[in-house]
């Protein structure tokens, strides 16, 4: 368990169009996104905001306050309403999308608890921290189905599963323990010990032949254990100023390919616009002049004049059949 006294938040997004078969390419499971350091730090400053947020020790901490202030994030191309817990795109359509505010996860998926449960769990870690409970410490999770077990390892078990957090991650092995970070101090008594927490989630049937899943406080502790660095958003490293804004206009091939494939139009202009970003941070990088970042925007034309104005029917009634076919 990670121990870091103040935990970070990660802000998730789910990704479009998930459907759960196991296609998802996500760090994390159930189809869930990280958002870059800047947007979840933006994200978790105005949830700290919010009027009916608590501020304790210099960590946020939920007690039913939510904002209904819409957050703009992606360079102001998403909104976040931290109310609904939803992310709506600004400049074009897009099915609405799912966000968390998430701090602990499970299983060899890294799955984010929901947001109560995660406030739970921390909530009895800090006050096993502050020598107010004892170990081991059971929190329900899952509307009572499981409890995450809290724990400290002792000396003689430490070097048997030093590496069982990598290979709980991956599904390999059957160890006890999920250990991520074992740097963690407490009040034991007068005197401070370091100590080394451990966390799984075991079915609430204690004679269940289930096998214990590893817990994992905070998303650093997910890539620590998957030896991962966070990703670097090239956007972020760039002046926030436009210095050019340039409008991707769709043809009706790349309008009736998004339609039928995989990916949509706004999609396709969203990696543009990484690779101009990537060229650069190079160009910064090497000390060069940076004016601004390059924005592009789509323009989907089609539907709006063709399906929702109606156009596209009036023109069918007076297409000869054969036109279609030549075209």
């Amino acid at each position: 368990v990670s121990s870091a006294v103040i935990l970070p938040y990660t802000w998730l997004v789910q990704e479009p169009n998930y459907a759960g078969d196991g296609s998802s390419k996500s760090t994390i499971g159930g189809g869930w996104i990280p958002l870059n350091t800047t947007d979840s730090a933006s994200l978790e400053l105005a949830y700290c905001d919010s009027a009916a947020s608590v501020v304790a020790g210099g960590a946020c901490t939920s007690n039913g306050g939510t904002s209904a202030a819409m957050v703009p994030i992606d360079s102001g191309r998403y909104d976040v309403n931290l109310e609904r817990r939803t992310m709506n795109a600004a400049y074009w359509d897009e099915p609405e999308r799912r966000v968390l505010r998430s701090s602990w996860f499970y299983g060899t998926d890294c799955l984010p608890y929901a947001e109560d449960d995660a406030e739970a769990i921390e909530a009895a870690f800090q006050r096993l921290r502050r020598g107010r409970e004892r170990v081991p410490l059971l929190v329900p999770v899952h509307q009572g189905n499981h409890d995450v077990r809290i724990d400290i390892q002792n000396a003689e078990e430490r070097d048997e599963n030093a590496l069982s957090a990598i290979g709980n991650l991956f599904g390999a092995g059957d160890k006890k323990h999920s250990i991520v970070d074992t740097g963690a101090t407490c009040q034991d008594g007068s005197a401070h010990s370091l100590v080394h927490w451990t966390a799984v989630q075991e079915s609430v049937d204690r004679i269940s032949a289930q096998h214990k899943i590893p817990v994992w406080r905070g998303y650093a502790s997910i890539l620590e254990a998957k030896n991962q660095a966070v990703d670097d958003d090239d956007e972020a490293m760039l002046p926030r100023n436009v210095a050019c804004l340039t409008f991707v206009v769709h043809g009706i091939g790349q309008f009736h390919r998004c339609q039928h494939g995989t990916t949509k139009f706004h999609q396709d202009v969203s990696k543009l616009r990484q690779l101009a970003a990537r060229s650069l941070r190079q160009r910064a990088d090497k000390d060069l002049p940076v004016s601004g970042r390059l924005e592009f925007l789509p323009l989907e034309w089609f539907e709006p004049i063709h399906v929702d104005g109606g156009i596209g029917k009036c023109l069918k009634n007076v297409t000869l059949p054969s036109v279609p076919g030549i075209r």
